[in-house]
């Protein structure tokens, strides 16, 4: 009885442990997630996460693009030093070496090209031999009308007798007066044709003679365009068989200068310019001529500036191209300022926010304070011009204030575009000293976007913050 029971208590604790494994494996398995639910949560985590660092760099790029200028809100103020030095104003234009002057030497006959005489870079003097043409033809011609004026000759001398005893007939009145007439006009006949055979046998004695091709003028050759052999055709105009410069020593430089400072360059100027063949040597000339012909090219109008320039060394060779400087004025060892500093205006402040208010000629955009050349100075300002440069006070610089500027009234003399000189002022000024040349946002200077800029590009005519 008691083993019956122990084995029923048995089972029933088997069955109540079954029955709480199979609840608990129940409960286990209802609360797991299936598998792709839970991936979705996860990327649904990790875009909320992009989102959130996308719009904090997106914050951040508007913050620094449109509202970081507001905790910068005064300008950088430029300064350059005075000094000493030349201002040299002048015009620079590129133009082409040429000999002072040269010859073509053509052929005023045609004919095959029978030898030569001269080559390139052979030096001749006037009057040589440079070539020859085959003269078998003009001999022939020459000998032709040297028959033909034999025979004139002959009919002359025929004529002349039968007019002689015409006429001796005639006084004797042993023939009419016209049949004298008549040998008188055969014998005016006669000569004319002797006349005519004499032009027709120096023409031909000329042609023969320009077979023979001599230099005009003393120089150098400098082109040869035949050969032997070849056949020349003088029939229009006379072919070009060689081009002989004078003298190589002499040069000349044909410059091309713009319309807008031709109205500079005046005869006798000087004229310094390089060449690319000798880089670092310059060399010197004067002004000759400015020719009025104008040059039209593109609607780009120039004008033929002519410099003679002495080449005793003979580096310089026909056809080189030259960087030109024609020398206006030049001012030496004079009081000097940039170019930049008549043009800047100081930016004004309203003090009582500190921001910066309107200002007038400042330069804000430019990295060089405002540093480019001047159309109204540079190579087109005359001298003696009255203008205003700001100065920088000695002293420390109050927090939250630009430096103390003070106004200087000065003469101008001449100007090349960068320096300018100083005539007089009316406060002394001081080589070293401090003037203001132009004026920079800090936004600007850190290398921000310009006014009117987004992250997401340029706003036309929009001003920015």
């Amino acid at each position: 009885m008691d083993t019956t029971s122990s084995i029923t208590t048995s089972t029933t604790k088997v069955n109540a442990s079954e029955n709480a494994s199979s609840s608990l494996s129940s409960t286990t398995t209802v609360k797991q997630l299936p598998p792709h639910l839970g991936k979705n949560r996860k990327n649904k985590l990790k875009k909320w996460i992009m989102l959130v660092l996308i719009l904090a760099v997106a914050g951040a790029a508007v913050w620094y693009f449109f509202f970081r200028g507001e905790a910068a809100q005064l300008p950088f103020i430029r300064f350059a030093a005075i000094d000493k030095g030349d201002v040299i104003k002048s015009v620079t234009a590129t133009g082409t070496l040429q000999a002072t002057k040269t010859v073509q030497v053509g052929s005023q006959v045609s004919g095959t090209i029978k030898s030569l005489h001269a080559d390139f870079n052979t030096r001749v003097k006037k009057g040589d031999l440079v070539a020859e043409l085959d003269p078998t033809f003009y001999e022939a011609a020459v000998k032709s009308a040297q028959a033909n004026y034999s025979r004139a000759k002959a009919d002359l001398n025929n004529a002349e007798k039968i007019e002689a005893r015409s006429k001796e007939l005639l006084s004797k009145q042993l023939v009419s007066r016209a049949e004298y007439d008549v040998t008188e006009t055969a014998l005016a006949d006669a000569k004319a044709t002797v006349q005519q055979i004499q032009a027709s046998l120096d023409q031909a004695n000329v042609n023969l003679s320009y077979t023979k091709i001599h230099a005009p003028i003393s120089g150098i050759v400098t082109q040869r365009s035949v050969d032997v052999g070849q056949t020349v055709a003088a029939s229009l105009s006379a072919p070009v068989l060689f081009i002989i410069a004078e003298d190589l020593t002499e040069m000349e430089v044909a410059a091309n200068v713009d319309e807008a400072d031709i109205g500079q360059v005046k005869q006798d100027e000087d004229v310094s310019f390089t060449v690319d063949a000798f880089p670092g040597e310059k060399f010197h000339g004067i002004v000759k001529m400015v020719r009025l012909n104008p040059i039209i090219q593109s609607n780009v109008v120039t004008y033929t500036v002519v410099i003679s320039a002495q080449n005793k060394e003979e580096k310089l060779f026909p056809g080189m191209t030259a960087t030109v400087t024609i020398t206006n004025s030049a001012a030496h060892d004079v009081i000097r300022i940039p170019a930049a500093a008549i043009r800047f205006t100081p930016p004004s402040l309203d003090n009582s926010t500190g921001s910066t208010a309107k200002s007038g000629n400042h330069d804000s955009t430019s990295g060089h304070g405002g540093a480019r050349r001047d159309s109204s100075q540079g190579h087109r300002g005359t001298g003696s011009k009255n203008g205003t440069i700001y100065r920088r006070a000695v002293g420390p610089v109050e927090a939250g204030k630009l430096p103390t500027l003070e106004a200087i009234k000065i003469t101008m003399g001449i100007s090349d575009g960068m320096n300018t000189e100083v005539l007089t002022s009316d406060k002394p000024l001081n080589v070293g000293d401090s003037i203001a040349i132009g004026s920079v946002m800090p936004a600007k200077a850190a290398g921000s976007a310009p006014a009117g800029a987004t992250p997401f590009g340029t706003q036309p005519g929009g001003r920015g913050r």
